[in-house]
């Protein structure tokens, strides 16, 4: 199979529709990640990550690796000993997502808007 953009772009629970702007208090709290509902039969597992705008990752930031429902919001929780610490006011980040095949190499999800961590 070859990589296909896969779903409606990722996002970050919580954020108000159309902003981007995420307070590092609330980054620091904790937060979810959703893929949006995808149907298709093939895929088994969804990754998470969180990235720079390059698709650089935060090394500090565990991935997320979850069960496939087709149909379903895809969700994953970063806890506050996940992330606390982790970003700083003025980082850029997104949301990037993987479904994996087995035996193959799967699709690549549309990734989310680009997020600023505000002093706020």
């Amino acid at each position: 199979m070859k990589a296909r953009s896969a779903g409606w772009p990722a996002y970050i629970k919580g954020v108000a529709e159309g902003r981007v702007e995420i307070p590092l208090r609330v980054i620091n709290e904790g937060f979810s990640i959703v893929s949006p509902a995808v149907t298709d039969s093939t895929f088994k597992t969804v990754i998470f990550s969180v990235a720079k705008p390059d698709h650089t990752g935060y090394p500090a930031v565990p991935a997320g690796l979850i069960p496939f429902i087709s149909g379903e919001d895809a969700i994953f929780h970063l806890s506050k000993e996940d992330v606390a610490g982790k970003f700083t006011g003025g980082d850029r980040i997104k949301v990037l997502i993987n479904y994996l095949v087995p035996g193959d190499i799967g699709d690549v999800g549309n990734p989310s808007k680009v997020y600023v961590v505000t002093d706020a």
